[in-house]
Order: structure tokens, then sequence, then C-alpha cells
């Protein structure tokens, strides 16, 4: 069996919110493109050699240590700063939604497609199946420290949100998020 990650950003822009796999890829990126061929290569060898391959489209993972490159680590990045007492700053889409989905339960996922068995060659959404704005992100933050700093400029809207459908990944390996975004920020915040 091998398991492969890859990224929604493999569907492009939405046409459905939420996502599910049979969702028509149509990258609006070089990064997506790029998933998608790596997804298209997996899949032909698994076909060729009869391997089994399960492709995962990771929606917005979050965790820690963080990187301030990764523009998409807005959560990580956030909790960060606000834990050294840093003021926020927010720019481009605040109000779009996004599935942020924190790396603990990315890893018992991956862990659900190792010990698994009859999973079979496929494609799964791997999600917590809740959409979430930057702004909410501020305002969970706001809420445990009072005092935060938060400076809006150049706010924009994307115009869509990004969601991913749990169906397939609860059905085929049992899988539901433990962690909300709550309970993930405190848990990164040393309070869980």
């Amino acid at each position: 069996r091998v398991i492969v990650a890859s990224s929604y950003e493999a569907y492009g822009t939405p046409q459905q919110s939420p996502l599910d796999e049979d969702h028509p890829l149509e990258p609006a990126s070089i990064y997506g493109v790029s998933m998608a061929a790596r997804e298209m290569i997996a899949r032909q060898l698994g076909e060729a050699y009869g391997i089994e391959t399960i492709l995962l489209r990771l929606f917005t993972v979050y965790g820690e240590p963080v990187s301030e490159r990764n523009r998409k680590g807005a959560v990580a990045i956030f909790v960060k700063r606000v834990r050294e007492g840093q003021a926020l700053t927010l720019m481009g889409p605040t109000g779009s939604l996004r599935d942020f989905i924190y790396v603990g339960d990315v890893v018992r996922c991956l862990e659900n497609c190792i010990t698994k068995t009859d999973i079979g060659s496929r494609t799964i959404n791997v999600g917590s199946g809740v959409g979430t704005s930057v702004e909410e992100i501020v305002e969970s933050l706001s809420g445990r420290f009072p005092d935060l700093s938060v400076t809006r400029k150049d706010i924009t809207s994307d115009g869509y949100d990004v969601v991913a459908s749990g169906a397939v990944a609860r059905e085929v390996l049992e899988f539901e998020c433990d962690y909300t975004l709550s309970s993930a920020i405190d848990e990164m915040l040393g309070k869980r």
C-alpha cells in the first residue's frame, strides 16, 4: 500500500462546497498542478504494478512548529505571535472560509490508512468539514487574550470557500477529527 499526501489545491476553484472527491480537477496554481500530476503518476504506477494507492487530499493543515514563510499557516503563525506578545496584522482575504485541520488529526488519519484493511485504491479528502475564516481565528485568540492588538490593512475577498466533505474518510477510514479549532489552539498554547 502506498499513501500519497496531496492537497485540496488539485481541485482548483471549488464549484461547490463542501468539496467531495468527485469534484473535477482544475488546478488554479502551479502548486495545484503539481499535486494533480503527483496523483496521476501515483495512480498510474499503482495500476501498472498492482499496488494499492491511497491519495489523501489534505485541506489546510496547521500545527507546530511553524514557518512564517508559509502564508497558509495563519493559525500557527497567529498563536506564535500571540504567545510572544506581538500584535497581529491581517492582510488579504480574511472572510472566506477554509477547512483548517490540526496536524494531530492528520497523523491519526494516516495511522488509519496504515492499519485499516480493505481500503482499496482511492482518493480521500482529509479535512475537518468545518469552514473557518481568518476573522474567526482572530476572534478565538482575542477571547483568550483580551489585550490582543489587531491591525487590518488591504483586506480583500477571494470570493470562494474551501471546505472538505468528510463522507469518504468517515466511511472508509472511520475517521473524524478529535480537535476543534478551539481545542487545537488550547493545545498549541499549552492549555490542554
